[in-house]
């Protein structure tokens, strides 16, 4: 039946994404468990075939990541339409080159409002283009040591490519849900996420224990047989690792960087204590209290994981702290409100409750900051 071939598809094209992440974190762990000597032999490659199997999958990088930006350009102004429907044709005939070409053109040179496009835009596109003539390059390359060098710099493009966000998300995300006939599946995107996440672990026996569930689900742990031996040899793989609380700052650290940028925006605003203050101090209350829900959303993520953590209790008193912070920024808000409120003229007054607010928001995020 086509509808049960349709969701057999579904299934393996879901887990391809994050399992060709794992064949690449797997092969940027295996200098821990070589020897000098090993590496020296082998020219610093480690291992030919795992380089082989490190780049996996980046043809569906190339052709989810292209339509990713292509549908971007969808947000552009009414009299740029013609360059979506430009970058539309080459992207359905294949020319993704041609597609990504015209996507760099407008994110890095065109106005774009504020959450579209642009910059961060950019960098996924000129990435997305590395990747592609690598593509290229390693496609046409016979087998020596010129195609070696070219499948190092891909694993290093694809990893550039993994860390890569946009003015909301991860660009990872897009990929998942165009992967997946633009299906949202909360679940999966998290398991990436999660992934993404492992291989920044100090550690590059823990990063091997995160990944190593992943790397059996489609049978890719046999192509590194030997090394998986090796890798469960170790004396860390035994050892019972309370890393949660490391696990925590690699999340909250990521979670920060949009809501950061942000705040800055509106504190600037702030500082000039225009007319607008009231407006641009509740959006500050507002970020820093979507970034505590997002703290407290790991939190509980790690309790249901971690019950019995120690540092499950030290991530508790992050939050409480949090909570004291918050606070404090508020009830100064609630004093700026009923001194509009009042209609009181004092300017020295307002500087200084504005000025109060600005400390106090700054406070909370050197607090964040310390976290990480």
């Amino acid at each position: 039946m086509p509808f049960k071939k349709a969701n057999h598809y579904f299934r393996l094209c879901q887990a391809s994404l994050r399992h060709d992440m794992a064949k690449r974190i797997m092969y940027s762990i295996l200098p821990a468990v070589s020897s000098p000597e090993q590496t020296q032999m082998t020219g610093g490659i480690i291992d030919y075939k795992s380089l082989e199997y490190a780049i996996e999958g980046y043809k569906d990088i190339i052709k989810y990541g292209v339509d990713s930006c292509v549908s971007e350009l969808k947000n552009v102004p009414p009299e740029r339409t013609r360059t979506y429907y430009d970058a539309m044709y080459k992207k359905d005939a294949g020319d993704y080159l041609g597609a990504i070409e015209i996507c760099i053109d407008d994110f890095n040179n065109k106005e774009w409002d504020r959450g579209y496009g642009g910059e961060a835009w950019g960098k996924i596109a000129e990435t997305l283009r590395d990747i592609i003539l690598l593509g290229e390059e390693i496609e046409k390359t016979p087998p020596g040591q010129k195609k070696i060098t070219t499948m190092q710099q891909m694993v290093i493009a694809l990893n550039i490519f993994d860390g890569l966000s946009h003015n909301s998300d991860s660009i990872l995300t897009n990929l998942v849900e165009k992967e997946n006939l633009n299906k949202k599946e909360k679940e999966r995107i998290n398991n990436l996420i999660k992934i993404m996440d492992a291989k920044e672990l100090a550690n590059p026996i823990h990063v091997y224990k995160e990944i190593e569930n992943t790397l059996k689900e489609t049978g890719d742990i046999h192509k590194f047989k030997d090394w998986v031996t090796k890798l469960r040899s170790h004396p860390d793989y035994h050892k019972k690792s309370d890393n949660i609380y490391e696990k925590f700052q690699i999340r909250a650290k990521k979670l920060f960087i949009k809501p950061n940028r942000v705040f800055n925006l509106y504190l600037d605003k702030l500082k000039t204590k225009n007319s607008d203050y009231l407006f641009n101090a509740d959006d500050i209350v507002a970020i820093l209290s979507t970034y505590q829900f997002d703290i407290k959303s790991i939190i509980a993520e790690m309790e249901r994981q971690y019950s019995d953590s120690e540092g499950i209790n030290k991530i508790k008193n992050i939050d409480k702290n949090y909570d004291i912070l918050l606070s404090s920024i508020v009830n100064i808000r609630d004093k700026m409100y009923r001194f509009k409120s009042v209609r009181d003229e004092d300017e020295d007054k307002l500087s200084e409750l504005i000025n109060q607010f600005i400390n106090a928001s700054m406070k909370l995020i050197y607090f964040i900051q310390s976290i990480f």
